[in-house]
């Protein structure tokens, strides 16, 4: 993770990469092929790599000084978020590695 950004649409300020790394593309390549094997709608739009850091963000996104954050993942989980008058909501559709 080493460069900020922001949707504006949604009002999220994030922190992403410049370059995505080759394990992390053939990552999406096989999630994408497994969920559309499964029947599963996906979004055809690049994806932004990112971890939200704010939201509701309307101003413009602070001056940050360059970071890089090596960040090892050993699980990940497939989340939906739900928008709704009282705000976003998180739900975990599952997770990988599957507990044993």
């Amino acid at each position: 993770l080493d460069r900020p950004g922001k949707f504006s649409r949604s009002q999220v300020g994030w922190l992403g990469t410049n370059e995505v790394p080759a394990h992390l593309a053939s990552f999406r390549a096989r999630l994408v092929s497994g969920i559309a094997a499964d029947g599963i709608a996906h979004d055809n739009k690049p994806w932004a790599f990112h971890v939200t850091l704010y939201r509701n963000l309307r101003k413009p996104l602070p001056i940050m000084p360059p970071v890089a954050i090596h960040w090892p993942i050993n699980r990940f989980s497939l989340m939906e978020s739900v928008s709704s008058k009282e705000g976003v909501r998180y739900r975990e559709i599952s997770h990988w590695p599957k507990s044993r």
